[in-house]
């Protein structure tokens, strides 16, 4: 995993999880869990904002 696969955003206190290349086209909201899903155009998960 590079560098920039995990970032923390201090202002917002979330981390995010890249975990495979694509860009975002949709988002999912887990509220039991708190995270939003980045979906990519296959509609897999291609990042996670805990």
């Amino acid at each position: 995993m590079s560098s920039n696969a995990v970032s923390y955003d201090q202002s917002t206190d979330s981390l995010y999880v890249k975990i495979r290349p694509g860009s975002s086209v949709r988002q999912h909201y887990d509220d039991t869990r708190d995270v939003i899903i980045d979906l990519g155009a296959d509609g897999e998960p291609v990042g996670y904002d805990i």
